[in-house]
């Protein structure tokens, strides 16, 4: 649950920095958000497995 929590908020934070300093530019947003998203999606099965 606490690795889950950190990604979620590191998420958020590479979000909101990337809106910051690259202002509109949304793909440049949004692909590195899903990638992290999909890294966590397998984290979290990789938890599960154990």
């Amino acid at each position: 649950m606490h690795v889950t929590l950190f990604f979620l908020t590191a998420a958020m934070i590479v979000f909101v920095m990337m809106v910051f300093f690259r202002g509109t530019f949304f793909v440049e947003a949004v692909v590195p958000t899903i990638t992290f998203f999909t890294a966590t999606a397998h984290t979290q099965n990789l938890l599960s497995i154990r």
